[in-house]
């Protein structure tokens, strides 16, 4: 008993916690974010919304490449291109979700538990926060802290970010068949 020792917190981490969350990064801001999104879109639109919206984003990301969006910009007289750009495609997001909305179709693995509608709004909210972030100029990238960057804009991600939802969709599925 002697020989045990209690870990003891120090003044000086108490002061770095509190530096952190009275002056968050963008790391905590961003988790945070993502974190408290994602159970706030998990409980308000459900299981099968989200699936829907998944898909919708796939879809606005293959479309996105094809509308000119700087010509549009310049059109509108959005001086800032960034704005731009994602007010476009957040626009077509949007628009997407409206015309392809699930409010029809038969439910997504029914009966599932909340762990699977909580991964896969995680999966939308990062999945959306990816495209967000990479279509910011890399001048502003910059200001982005390295966790960030890491996680979300980093190009050796791009391709996690676009496979996880669907990889997740697909567990899900299967899931759902087997216990059929």
């Amino acid at each position: 008993m002697g020989d045990m020792q209690i870990p003891s917190f120090s003044l000086k981490s108490l002061q770095g916690a509190s530096a952190l969350f009275s002056n968050p990064t963008w790391d905590v801001m961003l988790t945070v974010l993502l974190v408290g999104g994602s159970l706030f879109w998990s409980f308000l639109a459900g299981r099968r919304k989200i699936v829907s919206t998944i898909m919708v984003t796939y879809i606005a990301l293959a479309i996105f490449p094809a509308i000119p969006a700087a010509r549009l910009t310049a059109m509108m007289g959005i001086r800032d291109q960034f704005l731009g750009t994602i007010g476009i495609f957040l626009i077509l997001f949007i628009l997407m979700v409206w015309l392809l909305g699930a409010r029809r179709s038969r439910p997504f693995a029914p009966g599932a538990p909340w762990w699977q509608v909580f991964f896969l709004s995680v999966a939308q909210v990062g999945l959306l926060t990816h495209i967000i972030l990479s279509l910011l100029p890399s001048a502003q990238t910059a200001f982005l802290s390295p966790l960030t960057r890491r996680v979300f804009v980093d190009p050796a991600v791009h391709l996690w970010w676009l496979v996880a939802p669907a990889v997740l969709l697909i567990l899900i599925r299967r899931l759902a068949m087997r216990d059929e």
